[in-house]
């Protein structure tokens, strides 16, 4: 059984995800615009592929990161924290120039984020965590566990 935070950190990191195919399927246009303007002048011709791709790999990492945590692998909680702090760099453009619909979704989705990685670090998640490093007789960590 999944402890509080564990719980709290799937409704909080699966409305991220949620928010974020919303504010792609809202930004899609703009996004496939910027792509080709931005492809054009070095010769490549990159449009509604490349978005499309991007979006689904973005959305596939998302889901696989909370699949390892859910799993108690640890690898994925490091995983979603290192994205977290990527995203981060992005924050100087939402707060530059007029506040929009996606930008409204994009510091929600930064809001929940964060408060998922909160709960993944709360007390109950870490020896949630541990128990998977346990063997079943309560003796030594299992070798083929991962470690934080």
């Amino acid at each position: 059984m999944k402890p509080p935070s564990i719980r709290r950190f799937d409704l909080l990191y699966l409305a991220s995800i949620a928010f974020s195919v919303v504010a792609y399927l809202l930004s899609y246009d703009t996004l496939v615009k910027n792509v080709q303007a931005r492809t054009a002048a070095t010769g490549l011709h990159l449009g509604a592929g490349t978005v499309v791709i991007t979006i689904v790999v973005s959305i596939g990492l998302s889901l696989l990161f909370w699949f390892l945590v859910s799993r108690r692998i640890s690898l994925g909680k490091w995983l979603i924290v290192v994205f977290f702090l990527l995203g981060l760099t992005g924050i100087r453009g939402l707060t530059a120039g007029a506040w929009d619909v996606l930008k409204t979704l994009s510091a929600i989705n930064l809001l929940l984020e964060a408060g998922a990685i909160f709960y993944l670090f709360q007390a109950d998640a870490k020896a949630w965590f541990a128990e998977r490093n346990v063997a079943p007789s309560g003796g030594e960590a299992r070798a083929d566990a991962p470690q934080d």
